[in-house]
């Protein structure tokens, strides 16, 4: 797979039904990945008790290769 069908695997194997998207969804081999992306873009992650969550047009930037627009 390349990288484009990985973010597309991605997309069908995490739920994301709005917001937020659980980051124990995310397959470990992408976890630590997403979690550096989090990190270094100051991304707000919620715990709601049901586990860390980000929003999901966020987990749309990462899959996308976005960086965020913070304003």
């Amino acid at each position: 797979m390349n990288g484009q069908e990985y973010c597309e695997h991605l997309r069908e194997i995490v739920p994301v039904e709005g917001s937020p998207v659980r980051l124990a969804a995310v397959p470990a081999r992408w976890r630590n990945e997403l979690h550096e992306y989090i990190r270094m873009n100051c991304i707000p992650v919620s715990n709601d008790g049901a586990g860390d969550a980000m929003y999901a047009w966020e987990w749309g930037d990462w899959l996308d290769g976005r960086i965020p627009n913070i304003h």
